[in-house]
């Protein structure tokens, strides 16, 4: 994953409007101390959490995405609506559906190894 992409997207921006990542993660939300870790690539911040940033930054969701992943949402339709629906989505209901997803894809790695 891009990790290294989306802290350079997250510190150009802080170093633009001269921001600490305390000021920032007041302005989004976020503790300094969850920035940070996310920063550094400890944890992967959810969809909810980079809609959460993009409000508070401007930085489009998509951009940050495309970061984080190596995929280029701009130009897959299909990506997209899928984005726009998981956007809608609460921090609760992100979970389940990721859960959802590990969920099936452990199922669909079990019945490959029949």
């Amino acid at each position: 994953m891009g990790h290294e992409a989306f802290a350079q997207m997250i510190t150009s921006h802080m170093r633009a409007h001269g921001l600490s990542l305390r000021t920032l993660g007041e302005q989004v939300g976020l503790t300094a101390g969850s920035l940070s870790r996310m920063l550094r690539g400890e944890t992967t911040p959810t969809v909810y959490t980079l809609a959460q940033i993009s409000e508070g930054t401007g930085i489009p969701v998509k951009n940050m995405f495309h970061a984080l992943t190596d995929h280029e949402w701009e130009d897959d339709g299909k990506a997209n609506s899928i984005l726009e629906v998981i956007l809608t989505l609460t921090e609760e209901q992100q979970a389940h559906l990721l859960a959802l997803l590990d969920a099936l894809m452990l199922t669909s790695k079990s019945e490959e190894g029949r």
